[in-house]
């Protein structure tokens, strides 16, 4: 059970299943292969739904998850993975802090809309790697849309149906 504020800002448990969540696996193995899930740098709230993907994609397909203290903690020499998510506002911060220096070669942004300008400093401070624009609400077991932010194409898109 995961609690989420929701549209409403009151607090309310929600329910993802066990099949639920082999599915998101199963989907990201598919959509992001099992090279991006190697090892994923885990470092969103255990209360925010995108700790789901973060967890348990990478543990439900053979790779490894280093647990951070949080997103914050990717700045200065940071270590090294194939994956880092995060809410665009804080990965926004993260990426303009001049002692950034974290390799990975995926980065998903979920949970706000995903500026144009920010695929583009990722692309400069993490050079050859993709970035995911990923929203749902938990109900959906965190991602309902994916799709990939490419630099220079302007305002990302919301993505297709999972």
């Amino acid at each position: 059970m995961i609690y989420t504020s929701g549209s409403t800002g009151t607090p309310k448990g929600v329910v993802v299943t066990q099949g639920s969540v082999v599915a998101l696996a199963a989907w990201a193995r598919e959509i992001l292969g099992e090279g991006h899930l190697r090892h994923v740098l885990a470092s969103t709230s255990l209360s925010f739904d995108v700790s789901v993907l973060e967890l348990f994609a990478p543990l439900l397909n053979g790779g490894r998850v280093e647990i951070l203290e949080d997103t914050l903690a990717l700045t200065g020499a940071g270590p090294d993975g194939g994956l880092v998510s995060g809410v665009p506002s804080v990965l926004a911060t993260v990426l303009a802090d001049p002692a950034f220096r974290v390799r990975a070669d995926c980065l998903i942004a979920a949970g706000e809309a995903l500026p144009a300008d920010l695929v583009e400093t990722a692309a400069e401070r993490m050079p050859g790697c993709t970035v995911f624009n990923m929203y749902g609400p938990t109900e959906t077991t965190v991602i309902a849309t994916a799709g990939t932010a490419v630099p220079g194409e302007g305002r990302p898109s919301i993505g297709r149906p999972v």
